[in-house]
């Protein structure tokens, strides 16, 4: 019988603590150097983004209606741009940019989550 061979893929637990242990043999064993694992300023732009959502559909006395709902996507498309993606989550709503593609194939893009309470007094709003 062939044995059979696969990938390991470490843990998200055993990255960090490789990380921490030592960040240049971290980055050296990727073939990376360590300035290339700092966060990238659009990463930095997204978050202000999402920052900036959260505030804007708090202050937009959202409800569960069509005329909420046009409000809310005028506010998401200013601060996603129209070509925002919208997912349905228990209770609510979640936008996120599209990705975009960065030098090391890695993307963090800003997101926001508008839940609807079912007692009535509004959007509970994160960011």
């Amino acid at each position: 019988m062939a044995k059979k061979s696969g990938i390991v893929v470490p843990s998200a637990e055993q990255l960090g603590r490789e990380f921490m242990k030592s960040p240049e043999l971290f980055a050296r064993a990727r073939g990376l150097t360590v300035d290339q694992l700092e966060c990238p300023d659009e990463v930095h732009h997204a978050l202000t983004r999402a920052e900036s959502l959260s505030k804007d559909i708090q202050g937009a006395s959202i409800g569960m209606d069509n005329a909420s709902m046009q409000k809310l996507d005028g506010i998401v498309s200013r601060r996603f741009g129209a070509d925002h993606e919208v997912a349905l989550v228990p209770f609510g709503l979640q936008f996120r940019e599209k990705i975009k593609p960065h030098s090391l194939d890695i993307t963090a893009t800003g997101t926001g989550t508008i839940t609807f309470k079912t007692d009535g007094d509004g959007p509970d709003v994160d960011d």
